[in-house]
């Protein structure tokens, strides 16, 4: 599979903009395809975003999905997690400051549990990485 260097609209070597050269043929040719159904709308926004490219429909789609940018769906679940570990940390942090405001005998137990899912949270936004690219 040609890597996305290799594809047309990848940056040139020397750097000043996207090529826009076919695809080199591959020994036996291109025997897979595939069929896409489409909305109106859906097709226009493709079809108008492929020709500002310079390439067909199906080059756009083969294109978009060797591109190694999350997808939109990737993007939201990402979001979504990173909201929720957003959450968990807010509530660890208002039970830290509440143990803080209060009497001088801490519960060990509540403390631990709180350390614990602190902890348990960072790994959480930790294993998300540095998010999407685009």
């Amino acid at each position: 599979m040609p890597t996305d260097q290799d594809l047309p609209g990848a940056p040139s070597p020397s750097g000043d903009g996207p090529t826009r050269a076919r695809l080199p043929r591959e020994p036996g040719g291109r025997r897979r395809v595939t069929k896409v159904l489409m909305t109106e709308a859906e097709y226009t926004f493709v079809s108008a975003k492929a020709a500002a490219q310079g390439v067909s429909v199906p080059r756009l789609l083969v294109e978009s999905a060797a591109n190694d940018a999350p997808t939109a769906t990737e993007r939201r679940a990402f979001y979504a997690e990173l909201l929720a570990v957003r959450r968990q940390l807010a509530h660890i942090t208002d039970a830290l400051a509440r143990i803080g405001d209060g009497p001088s005998g801490h519960d060990p137990a509540t403390l631990t549990n709180l350390t614990t899912r602190l902890a348990a949270s960072l790994d959480r936004l930790d294993s998300t990485g540095t998010g999407p690219a685009a």
